[in-house]
């Protein structure tokens, strides 16, 4: 495993009481809440010719109201691209039927139920050896920051996305080199945020209003010398929504305290809770978590990280249980997605 993603999933400290409630009003006079619930489907599962309405349908009965769906994993399209191949995961599903579109697909059923859509781009992973001339020199596990040709790429890749999918925002994970490099910090982090930069702006262009979020590590001290200061991202409005991996059993609830009172904007960082625990020897096992401590935990990050609300990983492992229990007690109140945007 990854030694940054082991962090992701081990690191974690005691949570602090529950406080006041996090809860606002939509907009003037209007007396519904807001309050945006994330989940992330990594999985693919909505690239299905019945996944999309199944993919919406439960996380709407859960109460979820964004779906951050992976459209891009490093190895390959999800979509018809004149600039990478399909992914092999979706390539059957066209090969089938060469008219099927699976994000126009999901876009239609998630507006049935009033989800937002946000699509997730994993920016430096690479995987089934796609696009040898952005790989990284050595293990070519990664794409290569410090080439300009992919810097351009991932830019052009998410314009030529949003271009085409009435979206409501984009979301970018693996933004950060592949190892660290101590002494490196500020010279990785341009070259990061130069990526990131680019594609705010083609994305806001595209689609004004559109909320930008990243998945991050800002609770992980070597972070910055992977590139990657997504509390500086934040403050100088970069990105509209800093999520914190927090995948724990006991998530470091005082950490992201402690972070969004140093930040300029701190309703910007919030939480992104797991919904699964690992079990055996190597952790390879892999369960849902207990839906009331789920519940106690999304609770919680409402009141602690205020602001953008509250994310859940993953859609792979939302199982029933979860679902009834999510609806009955954190989101038994209706609530439609809102954001505090740069």
């Amino acid at each position: 495993m990854n030694p940054l993603r082991r962090r992701i999933l081990q690191i974690g400290l005691t949570a602090p009481a529950i406080g006041s409630s996090a809860w606002r009003t939509a907009s003037a006079g209007d007396t519904g809440q807001c309050e945006s619930r994330a989940i992330l489907d990594e999985g693919l599962h909505w690239t299905t010719p019945d996944g999309a309405e199944a993919v919406c349908r439960r996380i709407a009965d859960a109460g979820f109201n964004v779906l951050i769906p992976c459209v891009w994993y490093g190895q390959g399209t999800t979509w018809k691209s004149a600039l990478a191949p399909w992914d092999r995961r979706v390539r059957a599903h066209v090969i089938r039927d060469p008219g099927y579109d699976p994000m126009r697909k999901l876009l239609s059923e998630a507006g049935r139920r009033g989800l937002e859509v946000h699509p997730w781009f994993t920016v430096a992973r690479r995987a089934d050896g796609v696009l040898p001339e952005y790989a990284e020199p050595v293990t070519g596990r990664n794409f290569d920051f410090y080439n300009p040709g992919f810097r351009g790429f991932m830019a052009r890749l998410v314009d030529e996305f949003v271009s085409r999918y009435a979206v409501d925002g984009v979301n970018l994970d693996y933004v950060r080199f592949g190892g660290p490099r101590p002494g490196y910090e500020r010279e990785r982090e341009e070259l990061v945020s130069e990526v990131i930069e680019q594609v705010a702006d083609r994305v806001r262009r595209r689609r004004p209003g559109a909320i930008i979020s990243v998945d991050a590590a800002p609770w992980e001290p070597t972070m910055r010398s992977y590139g990657q200061d997504c509390v500086r991202w934040a403050d100088e409005g970069l990105i509209d929504v800093a999520y914190s991996m927090q995948y724990q059993p006991s998530p470091s609830f005082a950490i992201v305290e402690r972070l969004r009172a140093t930040m300029r904007r701190p309703e910007c960082l919030t939480m992104i809770l797991g919904n699964f625990d690992r079990a055996g020897p190597d952790g390879t096992e892999v369960r849902p978590r207990r839906a009331d401590h789920l519940a106690r935990l999304i609770e919680q990050a409402r009141v602690t990280a205020p602001g953008n609300g509250v994310a859940v990983y993953y859609y792979g492992r939302l199982s029933d249980d979860q679902v009834v229990e999510l609806r009955a007690s954190a989101f038994r109140r209706e609530a439609k997605a809102c954001w505090s945007r740069a």
